[in-house]
């Protein structure tokens, strides 16, 4: 954007709303994070504690024993494919480049300076949006693929009780 493009008026309400924005969106990316994380962990817990109590009773569990293990594995597997795909590093727009800002400290007015960051946090919040929304969806896939695989756990649990 040019000069002209930007209004007159002070750009401070707009830069601290644009900043708190994009702090906001880095937050609940993080926030998404941990939760994935926590997803892939207490689903790995859930395959392994059904595969143990299978191990330790094959006779008992039956068929549907095994079938809830495969449903559990499929689950885990969906787990997995989601954490491993959204947990890696991702290039996200964080905020200002400082250099720059630093050369055209030097080269232009404040207020149109300022006007420009604003404009900047507020691109990059548009930028990380797409990234924000994967990663939103491959929460929700990973808790309903929690949800199945501690049905299957249950169901697994249960047969090997019944039969023994």
């Amino acid at each position: 954007m040019d000069e002209q493009a930007y209004p007159q008026l002070s750009p401070d309400l707009m830069l601290s709303i644009a900043r708190e924005r994009l702090a906001r969106q880095l937050s609940f990316l993080d926030s998404l994070d941990t939760k994935l994380g926590t997803l892939f962990a207490a689903s790995s817990g859930l395959l392994g504690i059904l595969a143990a109590i299978l191990a330790l009773r094959p006779s008992e569990a039956g068929t549907g024993g095994w079938l809830a293990l495969g449903f559990a594995g499929i689950a885990f597997a969906t787990v997995a494919c989601h954490a491993v795909r959204h947990l890696d590093p991702r290039p996200f727009n964080i905020g200002v480049d400082v250099d720059r800002l630093w050369e055209d400290h030097f080269r232009q007015e404040d207020h149109l300076l300022r006007w420009k960051t604003a404009t900047d946090y507020l691109c990059y919040f548009d930028e990380n949006r797409p990234k924000y929304l994967a990663k939103v969806k491959a929460v929700r896939w990973a808790v309903w693929a929690v949800t199945a695989e501690s049905a299957a756990l249950v169901a697994g649990l249960a047969l090997v009780a019944v039969a023994a």
